[in-house]
């Protein structure tokens, strides 16, 4: 009982070894085997057949159908309308768009007064405090002087 506990890992690759063959044994006992070979003989022939399967026989299905190229879209055809105030209408609007993207790009490249500048950094100055009371007053201080009592203190085997 001690070495199975000592060799655990053996046992777990015996254990998964033993479940694969198991698994092929069992395909062996099932009825749709030729009469005439005997057990061991279909046993041999699993055990010889690569993991794949035959080799010979081709997938029915074929390989998967390539992925055809997408088609580019198509350029949309636009018609201006006939009537002349209608055309008129549409001109306009295309030129109230231009203003408006004219005016979107500018405001874009040019940093807006209205936006406020940074902050500056302000580093804090650490002060040095004198003694064990006042090191062990911040959070920072405490969790520095448990690290430091870890890493200088004996070894927890020995406490």
């Amino acid at each position: 009982m001690n070495w199975i506990l000592e060799h655990f890992q053996v046992v777990i690759i015996l254990v998964v070894v033993g479940v694969t063959f198991g698994g092929k044994i069992l395909e062996a006992f099932k009825p749709n085997r030729p009469a005439g070979k005997s057990i061991l003989e279909t046993l041999g022939e699993l055990l010889d057949k690569p993991a794949g399967g035959d080799p010979n026989k081709s997938d029915p299905a074929g390989p998967p159908p390539l992925r055809q190229a997408a088609t580019p879209p198509q350029s949309r055809q636009v018609t201006m309308p006939a009537d002349p105030r209608a055309m008129q209408a549409e001109l306009e609007r295309q030129h109230q768009m231009q203003e408006r993207l004219r005016k979107i790009r500018e405001a874009k490249a040019q940093p807006s007064a209205a936006a406020p500048a940074p902050a500056p950094t302000v580093v804090k100055r650490q002060t040095i405090s004198r003694g064990l009371k006042g090191q062990l007053r911040s959070g920072r201080e405490l969790r520095h002087a448990v690290i430091m009592r870890e890493i200088l203190g004996p070894p927890v085997g020995l406490r």
